[in-house]
């Protein structure tokens, strides 16, 4: 892993070398295979995690026991932001669909990491909090064609 690599992920872009190289050394490369759960809805979240390569579905279960896919994620996106946010739980289940490989990133030491030097962290913050309106808004659109469509 390369911190030239690390930059290219939206909440990660525009920050130092020497920013991305200790938010590197928390990293671990992982994969998963195609069906296999990166993590379920209600789940502790413990992990962020930067796709590198392949798609992930975001699913939500519903009361009627049905599942509602809110999103696919492609490379270069991040899931999981619920690991920033401290004992909350994921609020949707990832699946990959096909190989993936991520980055993995514990939550606890991210956030930590963020607490100790507050500017980085307000920059990660900011833009996270980009991609969650964004994902609201996706999912708000996919709901009302649901129940108009």
């Amino acid at each position: 892993m390369n911190t030239k690599e690390l930059g290219k992920f939206s909440i990660l872009e525009g920050m130092t070398s020497e920013e991305l190289e200790k938010i590197c050394a928390l990293c671990d490369d992982v994969t998963f295979s195609d069906g296999e759960a990166i993590f379920r809805e209600g789940d502790s979240s413990l992990y962020l995690y930067l796709i590198r390569s392949g798609r992930v579905s975001l699913r939500m279960g519903l009361p009627n026991q049905k599942v509602l896919v809110i999103g696919t994620l492609e490379p270069g996106e991040e899931l999981g932001w619920s690991a920033v946010r401290a004992n909350k739980p994921y609020t949707a289940s990832a699946v990959a669909v096909g190989k993936v490989e991520a980055y993995r990133l514990p939550g606890e030491k991210l956030a930590r990491l963020f607490e100790e030097e507050p500017r980085m962290g307000y920059r990660a913050y900011s833009k996270l909090l980009g991609v969650v309106a964004e994902r609201l808004e996706e999912a708000r659109i996919r709901i009302a064609n649901m129940t108009h469509g």
